[in-house]
């Protein structure tokens, strides 16, 4: 390259530089036209190539905005859904807290019948017993009563006082008949 500049500028010994004029000896002719050629011929294969390019950056650009498209409306999508699960969740929730709800108050009504039915078997239960121990009170009253007017009246009763007594039952009863 330092002789292709040497055809150009002509150096002195050692005071200046000067340009060489000559323009054959310089092959500025050669240059200019090989330049020229070369911008001739490469200048369409690079207008193509450059063309090629260009419409190879469009396309790619074009399918990645219509890739960023669909995956804006995927997006959207699995957003959309994201709100109907969200909503269903909620649903679901409210379902559970009123079934909870349901179920402590069905096991609190059923519960308090349990209860009311064992108070009212109890209840039952005392007055039934209450009325056997009046019953078996009286009966044991009056086994005593009797056993105490029988000792009274062996005692204080004569033997046809005592006859007189057992007639009078007798007629008493035989009168009811």
């Amino acid at each position: 390259m330092i002789n292709w500049l040497n055809f150009i500028f002509v150096s002195s010994s050692v005071e200046t530089f000067k340009l060489n004029t000559d323009i054959l000896e310089t092959n500025l002719i050669n240059i200019i036209l090989l330049i020229c050629l070369l911008v001739y011929v490469l200048g369409s294969f690079l207008k193509e190539s450059l063309t090629l390019r260009q419409e190879d950056i469009i396309s790619s650009l074009q399918e990645s905005e219509k890739r960023l498209n669909e995956a804006n409306q995927r997006f959207l999508e699995a957003e959309a859904q994201m709100v109907q699960a969200q909503i269903l969740m909620k649903e679901i929730q409210n379902q559970t807290q009123t079934t909870k709800i349901n179920i402590i108050k069905s096991d609190f009504v059923q519960a308090r019948q349990n209860m009311e039915q064992q108070f009212y078997n109890s209840l039952l239960l005392i007055r039934l017993s209450e009325q056997q121990g009046l019953q078996n009170l009286l009966k044991i009253m009056s086994q005593l009563a009797f056993s105490e007017i029988t000792i009274l009246l062996k005692k204080e009763l004569s033997y046809e006082e005592h006859s007189f007594l057992i007639d009078a039952r007798l007629n008493c009863l035989g009168k009811q008949k």
